[in-house]
């Protein structure tokens, strides 16, 4: 593929670091696209741990840290998203199917 639309992948989050991290994990291993932009959007989580981890994640392109309500929370990363098609993704459902199939 020669040129590839951008994809932003959004993933909305609050205290719940366990999904979190298995939903983005799984999508850093299942997702094989050479064109993609992610965004984590945090609720101002409570849990200990979990703003540490975002942070640590050198491939996420924005973070956020914001106490809203989910509609704000989608509004704000639609606002962000700079790729041509958006995949706004829940904290809680993991990605299974390894490979190109976001082609």
């Amino acid at each position: 593929m020669s040129q590839c639309p951008k994809v932003t992948v959004a993933v909305l989050s609050w205290n719940r670091l366990h999904y979190l991290r298995a939903t983005l994990e799984s999508a850093r291993r299942c997702i094989k696209y050479p064109a993609i932009e992610w965004i984590v959007s945090d609720n101002e989580s409570e849990e200990p741990g979990l703003r540490e981890y975002i942070n640590s994640l050198g491939w996420v392109d924005h973070k956020i840290f914001k106490k809203q309500g989910h509609a704000e929370a989608m509004n704000q990363v639609v606002s962000l998203a700079a790729g041509e098609f958006l995949l706004l993704w829940p904290d809680d459902i993991q990605f299974i199917v390894e490979g190109e199939w976001l082609m």
